[in-house]
């Protein structure tokens, strides 16, 4: 999946309509998740005004996993982490 197409899916979620920042619920964009689960799947992310951000390794933290997100928000990481393939 490519990361836009990720990103936009995501785009789709209901957020919260009114976070409690003293209970700190802050959403996680599209924007955000789609990255930070990129990254971890791929090892690096393409910017297009920054060229292609390369880590040492392809971490591989992602797919075939079994990943949780505990009452972190609305579940964007957790879901983005579905959609690419974790249990």
């Amino acid at each position: 999946m490519k990361l836009k197409q990720l990103e936009g899916l995501l785009g789709s979620l209901q957020q919260f309509e009114n976070p409690k920042i003293e209970l700190e619920q802050y959403p996680t964009g599209p924007h955000i998740a789609s990255r930070l689960l990129y990254t971890l799947l791929y090892g690096y992310l393409e910017i297009p005004s920054f060229s292609i951000i390369q880590a040492e390794n392809s971490f591989g933290d992602v797919s075939d996993k079994v990943v949780a997100d505990f009452g972190c928000g609305c579940g964007t990481l957790g879901l983005a982490a579905g959609l690419l393939g974790a249990e």
